[in-house]
């Protein structure tokens, strides 16, 4: 008897750079989540719709929410916001697809924009809890691989900006963090071949809305 063939192609051709950014956070998670509910986006505030709301804003949507309304202007009376008016080239809500690794990332850039010779890609957060900025900083250099093929280079910088305090965080695009990027999406093809997402095991367990539920972790 000869042995059966080995099964390959069995990932996911395109994917969400969020789904990316949730897979990393804990496979686990990811997983459970998809059969849970299908391909999910993690706020980790449990304010979306308030974001969605500012982000509308922020596109240049008119909507009547005070809330959102004072989260946006705060954006524009910072100095991000100014550079972003005074910019010669910039998009908003800016969607875009980009192979790597065997996956057609498709994700959408909240504001990107050239001033005074610097490209400058932005991600708006929202949230309250400001601590999770390692775990953004993954979708950010997506962002900045996928803004290379569109605007004919790689961002001089990339920022969560929080609009709620008007926090702005730089995140690293040195050459070795991008390889890492692009890493992280082979481990995310790799693992759906081999249908293997291990835990992650850490104090964000406890926040879990699958803890002690569907996930089995000990913490």
């Amino acid at each position: 008897l000869c042995d059966p063939p080995a099964i390959s192609g069995q990932h996911d051709s395109a994917a969400a750079v969020t789904a990316i950014a949730a897979f990393q956070e804990c496979p686990r998670k990811y997983f459970v989540s998809t059969l849970a509910e299908g391909e999910r986006i993690f706020d980790g505030d449990g304010g979306i719709a308030i974001g969605l709301a500012a982000h509308r804003l922020l596109a240049g949507e008119k909507i009547d929410d005070p809330e959102a309304q004072a989260l946006v202007a705060r954006f524009g009376e910072s100095e991000l916001g100014a550079r972003s008016r005074r910019a010669i080239r910039v998009e908003r809500e800016f969607d875009f697809m980009l192979h790597v690794e065997d996956i057609v990332l498709r994700g959408r850039i909240d504001l990107w924009f050239e001033e005074n010779g610097e490209l400058i890609v932005v991600d708006y957060k929202t949230d309250r809890d400001e601590s999770r900025a390692d775990q953004y900083a993954l979708q950010l250099r997506l962002y900045a691989l996928a803004l290379a093929r569109y605007a004919g280079r790689l961002p001089d910088r990339a920022l969560l900006y929080y609009l709620r305090t008007d926090r702005v965080v730089p995140i690293g695009l040195a050459g070795s963090e991008l390889d890492r990027a692009r890493a992280a999406v082979a481990e995310f093809r790799d693992a759906q071949e081999r249908l293997k997402f291990p835990l992650r095991v850490g104090e964000r367990c406890a926040h879990c809305e699958f803890f002690g539920k569907l996930c089995p972790a000990g913490i």
